[in-house]
């Protein structure tokens, strides 16, 4: 697949509307002065690059597309303008009278409805569209597919960069390629597992992921799959990290890739006491010389925590995004902007 690029749409003169993923966390009340502190910032600062590219490139005025949460109807809990304060003093090239951050996308239930009517009423205003947003492409929502279907449309530079990284783990990979699952859902993972069963040297599994793995047969059967053997639980009995004996099992597998995808940490992280798998194979991976790609909001967390981002080649910012295209799935948001 080859995605149109800035080269393929006017800009010049011109006003641009962009999706960006600007779904970060805000913890309310404390720190900023409207009342809101944004946690983590670096899925803003990830879109400074496509910025730059349309202000270079003379555009006349930046409408930025974002959604925040889960709203249900309109929800004051969950207005941008803590995002438009925080853009404005981080971006350096930040200028009012270039840019226009748009209140919650998901606010008009239409934006998930992927509605041609309110996609028109957005391009009454723009002469051209950028999704610079890989994490949400796959959803057929206004903002990713019918605005792009009016407008002439293109990716924008952080899109292209998630677009190669992760084709080329999932198509060009040296071996022996090693893929880690992790995290709650087997409903998302279960496809990536089965895709790469023959792909895959081993796919290492674990998170909540692997005791629901442990029941499904079909998983079980594929020869390439190491599931825990132990398990570290808490004082009710819970299972909530693996067990010393399986992250030695799982370390070896790592220790002798030459390819690896992480997607999923492998333990309840956020409770004390159960983040020492994870933190063990974020170590392992930040060693090795192999080419090492993760993605997934809660790996990227804990890598920014570890300070390893710098010691892998690519930390992927979306989550069931990457999923579906580490699977093999099409992806509405990039199908749109296809040459």
């Amino acid at each position: 697949m080859i995605l149109k690029t800035f080269d393929d749409i006017e800009v010049k003169g011109n006003r641009v509307a962009v999706r960006v993923d600007w779904n970060v966390p805000i913890d309310p009340p404390e720190g900023d002065k409207d009342g809101y502190k944004i946690l983590d910032d670096s899925r803003i600062v990830a879109s400074f690059p496509t910025f730059n590219e349309l202000l270079d490139r003379g555009c006349r005025r930046i409408y930025v597309f974002t959604h925040l949460g889960k709203p249900k109807g309109r929800d004051e809990k969950l207005r941008t303008f803590p995002l438009k304060n925080h853009f404005a003093k981080i971006y350096p090239r930040y200028n009012k009278e270039k840019f226009t951050i748009l209140d919650n996308i998901r606010f008009d239930p239409r934006e998930e409805k992927n509605s041609p009517i309110l996609a028109k009423r957005y391009a009454g205003f723009c002469k051209a569209f950028v999704d610079d947003a890989f994490s949400v492409c796959h959803r057929a929502h206004m903002s990713t597919v019918a605005i792009a279907k009016i407008l002439p449309s293109c990716a924008g530079l952080l899109l292209q960069k998630e677009f190669k990284q992760l084709s080329q783990i999932r198509d060009h990979h040296k071996k022996p390629f090693v893929v880690i699952i992790g995290g709650a859902k087997i409903e998302d993972k279960e496809p990536m597992i089965s895709a790469f069963a023959e792909k895959a040297d081993w796919i290492l599994v674990g998170g909540k992921t692997a005791l629901e793995a442990e029941k499904d047969g079909k998983i079980k059967k594929q020869k390439n799959v190491i599931l825990p053997v132990d398990y570290l639980e808490n004082k009710q009995g819970d299972k909530w990290d693996i067990g010393p004996k399986t992250i030695k099992l799982f370390l070896a597998k790592i220790n002798s890739a030459k390819s690896i995808f992480w997607n999923g940490n492998l333990g309840k992280t956020e409770e004390k006491g159960f983040e020492k798998a994870s933190y063990e194979v974020a170590k392992a991976l930040a060693d090795s010389s192999a080419e090492v790609v993760t993605a997934g909001g809660d790996t990227e967390a804990l890598i920014s925590k570890l300070g390893f981002e710098k010691k892998y080649q690519y930390v992927s910012l979306s989550g069931g995004a990457s999923l579906e295209f580490m699977a093999g799935k099409k992806l509405p948001g990039l199908e749109v902007l296809k040459k």
